[in-house]
């Protein structure tokens, strides 16, 4: 979660993982949503689907989606071990 202090927007960057559209990552602010995904064929059933949001929306392919956060390093964000 981030604040603009400047626009005075508040926004969350967000990464997703879905069965059948795989890899998602974007913006969501106040009134708008912007995804990114590295598939053409995702891109269009999103934009086919935005008439049913109450945000705008822009959806742009990209050529690789990169995770927030990477699980496989030391740097967990919790670590359980003893």
């Amino acid at each position: 979660k981030r604040y603009n202090k400047k626009t005075k927007r508040v926004s969350l960057e967000f990464y997703t993982i879905f069965e059948h559209l795989g890899a998602l990552s974007g913006v969501i602010e106040n009134d708008f949503i912007m995804i990114k995904t590295p598939s053409q064929w995702v891109k269009e059933r999103l934009i086919n689907e935005k008439k049913h949001l109450a945000y705008n929306l822009k959806v742009v392919e990209v050529e690789s989606i990169t995770p927030l956060f990477d699980m496989n390093k030391e740097e967990r964000l919790l670590d359980i071990t003893t």
